[in-house]
């Protein structure tokens, strides 16, 4: 059965989810098990209408396990479900991460800003065209929170923890081997081998962070990893500026740390040109 007929059937469900079926569980609990396994069978990335489906019926999973939501779906569901739902919706973080850098992009009255996002954009979305996205989170201050209110239902938006600084949205992204963190407006991009711990930036207990938690100390705390030798390199501290020099800084770290990616992934077709044209870029 397709994506496409799936979706419409579980649309007109919609509102019946907790009705009893089979041995003690829901029809939502049918539903999610059906939308699922499909996809973890197929291989495939779930298309964003089913995302939506999954978040209507059961809401996000990255939350506490103690969650009343979490206890009454994701609980029945098992690891190994959630699990992979978690991983599905890391496609959903970087498109609300992304609307948010675009609105900001649109809004600043900067060119060079303006001219900055499709570089950035392409990126992001060429990691995970690659499928390298292990997982990630999303952190939102107020009014970029307002924005996506504004563009999105509620039981669109994937989880977020709130972070202080107000209209910037953060993204942490999980490659294996790689640590990474995004943000906007002149957040800078960060990359290191190890999450340190005492960051708290996966646990899902820790649901709002200052400025700095996601900055220098975060930073800071990767350092002292280092002391102890428990993570091996030096974190690398990337500013988006100027086109082409970051994208190339940000692939000799990735290539350090063992990730390799082939720029014409994650470079528009334009840069890619002038990346291969210029001796100075070469990885």
């Amino acid at each position: 059965m397709s994506y496409e007929k799936i979706n419409g059937r579980c649309s007109r469900l919609d509102g019946y989810y907790e009705a009893p079926f089979d041995d003690g569980n829901m029809l939502g609990h049918q539903v999610l098990q059906i939308l699922i396994d499909k996809g973890m069978k197929g291989g495939e990335r779930l298309p964003e209408n089913w995302l939506e489906v999954v978040l209507s019926i059961a809401q996000d999973p990255r939350v506490p396990t103690g969650n009343s939501s979490f206890r009454k779906w994701w609980s029945v569901m098992g690891p190994q479900r959630t699990d992979w739902i978690r991983n599905q919706l890391s496609s959903l973080d970087l498109k609300v991460f992304l609307d948010v850098l675009e609105d900001y992009a649109e809004s600043s009255g900067k060119d060079d800003i303006k001219r900055m996002f499709p570089a950035r954009k392409k990126f992001l979305e060429g990691l995970f065209d690659l499928k390298m996205v292990v997982n990630s989170r999303l952190f939102l201050g107020g009014e970029a929170v307002s924005f996506l209110k504004r563009s999105y239902n509620d039981k669109s938006l994937p989880h977020y923890a709130k972070q202080s600084d107000s209209d910037k949205a953060i993204i942490y992204l999980n490659l294996g081997n790689l640590h990474m963190i995004e943000g906007t407006h002149s957040f800078p991009l960060i990359m290191m081998d190890d999450l340190p711990p005492s960051s708290n930036v996966m646990s899902y207990e820790h649901d709002w962070f200052s400025k700095d938690d996601l900055n220098r100390r975060l930073l800071v705390a990767h350092d002292e990893l280092r002391v102890k030798k428990t993570s091996m390199l030096p974190n690398d501290y990337i500013r988006h500026y100027p086109n082409l020099t970051w994208q190339h800084k940000a692939l000799m770290a990735m290539k350090k740390y063992g990730v390799h990616v082939n720029p014409g992934n994650v470079l528009t077709r334009l840069d890619h040109n002038d990346f291969i044209k210029n001796s100075k870029y070469s990885l």
